[in-house]
């Protein structure tokens, strides 16, 4: 079963180091006597896991930059499956059904679809194990974290306010799925007001003058621009929505009668 799992994945066509997929497998060594080789050298303990092939693919959103992703060899993807076919059984009975981490049928966004159902339903904290720790949350799930005041933010009289709009962009594509969208405008009215701050010291203007440059005749507000370079607001960007989901259990409730 363990092989089938892995020859019936996506992956099943990619080799590791040793350069071998699953066809390579089944028409030089055949199923058996893969199987075979591994069992006997996990009783007598000398299987070894071979490293896994790095590859670099691109991150999704078109921002250019890459994740690594590790390929291990199609034996090594084996021992994997039959470890996960022989234990996920046991813990997954214990598992609570709020409980989303690497579980099968569930995912991330049912986590993030749970903290909106709660968060509006006036619950303040969330509570995360993490090897044996039980650390406490402040919930920014609902109402989005804070804008800072401090480290990070633009200083009057420098060019400071590029990275700070790349890292306002960032963080609203990251949270797009988990803030409101009233937090988006309160962080895009933050910024607005620390970059006509700095713009008014740099340059010693008054209010009269900042609307002079950034208003048309009618007394709408242009976009604010610094050394060629445009404020973008990230109220832009959408705000979308995980749907809760009813997940069944994949085993059957144990009969405690």
């Amino acid at each position: 079963m363990a092989f089938d799992r892995v020859a019936g994945n996506r992956g099943a066509r990619t080799p590791g180091v040793d350069g071998l997929t699953v066809d390579h497998v089944e028409e030089s060594i055949g199923v058996r006597g893969l199987l075979t080789d591994l069992r006997a050298r996990l009783k007598a303990g000398t299987f070894r896991p071979l490293p896994v092939r790095e590859r670099k693919i691109p991150k999704p959103g078109g921002s250019g930059k890459v994740r690594r992703l590790g390929i291990p060899t199609v034996a090594d993807r084996v021992v994997q499956a039959a470890l996960k076919l022989v234990l996920e059984p046991i813990f997954e009975a214990d598992f609570e059904p709020v409980s989303y981490g690497f579980r099968p049928q569930r995912r991330a966004q049912d986590a993030i679809a749970d903290i909106h159902l709660y968060g509006t339903n006036g619950y303040r904290w969330v509570l995360g194990g993490h090897r044996s720790v039980l650390r406490l949350h402040r919930p920014h799930c609902v109402d989005g974290p804070r804008p800072s005041t401090g480290e990070g933010q633009t200083r009057a009289g420098t060019g400071e306010g590029v990275p700070q709009s790349r890292s306002a962009h960032g963080w609203a594509n990251y949270f797009r799925h988990a803030v409101a969208k009233h937090t988006v405008h309160t962080l895009d009215r933050f910024a607005w007001q620390r970059l006509i701050r700095m713009l008014m010291h740099r340059h010693r203007w008054n209010w009269k003058a900042v609307r002079r440059r950034f208003t048309t005749p009618t007394g709408r507000w242009l976009p604010i621009t610094a050394d060629g370079t445009e404020h973008r607001p990230i109220a832009a960007i959408p705000v979308t929505r995980y749907r809760r989901r009813t997940i069944p259990g994949p085993w059957p409730a144990p009969d405690n009668a």
